[in-house]
């Protein structure tokens, strides 16, 4: 991520209990918050909530990050055993076929529904959520692998 010094700073400030830089660290991270959330609970108001939540955890335990390492991954961590937390919790086997039509604001980058329809149908949800980080938010394998505590060639298998 080309902010990774600007989240440093954010979060340094956010620290010190500057809540006035919170607003700007959501709007550098939200959408990939979002679309790790989404990826794996595939629903749009769900997805809102866990990014929520997300945020409540990192700023409750915001003295724990430690800004040495890639703040993104460990937001998105959270984020992605949120949401993992979810489906255990709900015992979400299959996926609803009604889903969330999700507006534009949220989702940029996928114009097409009918092709994330057809993902999902087609993938399995590691290969989903892979995709997802790498085509819609232009992760590089190597953080995508950092995310998902994978190794990179486990990545790159998946991908393919």
């Amino acid at each position: 991520m080309e902010n990774d010094e600007r989240l440093v700073f954010l979060v340094e400030k956010l620290k010190e209990l500057d809540n006035s830089y919170f607003d700007e660290f959501y709007e550098l991270t939200k959408k990939l918050v979002y679309y790790i959330c989404y990826s794996i609970v595939k629903r749009h108001a769900d997805a809102e909530d866990l990014l929520q939540e997300t945020y409540l955890d990192f700023l409750k335990h915001i003295k724990r990050v430690n800004t040495n390492k890639p703040i993104i991954a460990y937001i998105l961590r959270i984020a992605r055993n949120k949401s993992l937390n979810f489906i255990k919790k709900h015992k979400r086997i299959e996926i609803s076929e009604n889903l969330d039509i999700v507006d534009n604001t949220q989702i940029e980058k996928i114009e097409d529904s009918e092709l994330v329809e057809t993902m999902k149908k087609i993938l399995n949800t590691n290969e989903f959520e892979v995709v997802i980080m790498h085509v819609v938010l232009e992760m590089k394998h190597r953080e995508i692998a950092l995310v998902l505590k994978k190794p990179l060639g486990t990545i790159t298998y998946i991908y393919k």
